[in-house]
């Protein structure tokens, strides 16, 4: 969709070169993909986690997944229970952001955790970038990466992006 004075218009986006003039902005986002998704228990269960987001007091936001493929939300867990990944432990406290947030409207999608260990090491280790069970394998980090990727910190990748190539740059 090319949003011009003129009017809308439909193109592909090969020809956005086409589009830009002199003076133009292009707002790109140098955010690069972290891996983010890593195996853990909760109960004993197996469990996929997803960080989404390391708040400023050392929580994490975290969105629990049916396990081995993170296919669909775990929407059965609650306030105090313990997620173990290795020597981390990850402790719900509350829905994130404060409100049940399903899409379902039952069971609670996101989790502020508190966390307890070396988080970060156990991603170095054992982490690997988010998926979903629609994926009909896993990918390498590398795949996730934007060509404006220079900085690591999105829990997943920066789609506006992925159309981007270096030729186009």
């Amino acid at each position: 969709l090319v949003a011009t004075p003129d009017g809308l218009s439909h193109g592909r986006f090969r020809d956005l070169p086409d589009h830009l003039r002199a003076g133009d902005v292009l707002v790109v986002n140098t955010s690069a993909t972290v891996a983010a998704e890593v195996d853990g228990y909760l109960d004993g269960r197996p469990v996929v986690v997803h960080v989404a987001h390391r708040l400023d007091d050392g929580d994490a936001v975290v969105e629990l997944r049916t396990a081995p493929d993170a296919a669909r939300a775990l929407l059965t867990a609650s306030a105090g229970e313990v997620v173990r990944i290795g020597d981390v432990r990850l402790v719900l406290r509350d829905p994130w952001p404060g409100v049940a947030s399903s899409p379902t409207g039952t069971g609670n999608r996101l989790w502020r955790a508190s966390v307890r260990g070396d988080l970060d090491r156990q991603l170095d280790w054992n982490g690997r970038p988010i998926a979903y069970g629609y994926l009909e394998r896993r990918y390498p980090l590398e795949d996730y990466q934007t060509v404006f990727g220079t900085r690591p910190g999105s829990a997943e990748m920066a789609s506006a992006a992925r159309p981007f190539t270096h030729e186009l740059v």
